[in-house]
């Protein structure tokens, strides 16, 4: 009885330990931006030619960043405004945000964030991820 719940676990771990490491290697880095106490948005310029994506999500660093709002553009001129309205704290990463519809080659992701959040004097660093 014991012998069998220790293997089951063994399973249930190497299950899980896969499943996570294939979910996190369809996420591609999308680039890199450094956010200064000036500017009040940034744009990622993607291209189409990375594919499709089905959700977003973002990490910051250095220090944290108040953001608003997101506009993705895609390909075939459509835009999907994404609702943010957070503080994300440096070394955290934001929540994934799914990407509606069926032809979501992205051309450009803009952010629109508070530049004083970042501190007088202070960067902060946004990287975007996208999921395949």
């Amino acid at each position: 009885m014991f012998k069998t719940l220790i293997i089951s676990a063994v399973v249930v771990f190497v299950f899980a330990a896969a499943a996570t490491q294939i979910s996190a290697q369809n996420w591609k880095n999308l680039g890199t931006k450094e956010v200064t106490d000036q500017e009040e948005s940034d744009t990622f310029h993607i291209g189409s030619t990375k594919g499709q994506f089905r959700a977003l999500k973002f990490f910051v660093s250095r220090h944290a960043i108040r953001f608003y709002r997101i506009e993705v553009t895609y390909r075939n001129g459509e835009t999907t405004p994404l609702e943010v309205k957070a503080v994300i704290k440096a070394g955290r990463e934001s929540r994934v945000m799914d990407l509606p519809g069926k032809d979501r080659y992205i051309t450009s992701v803009k952010f629109w964030y508070e530049a004083a959040s970042v501190g007088k004097g202070q960067r902060s660093m946004i990287t975007l991820y996208g999921l395949k």
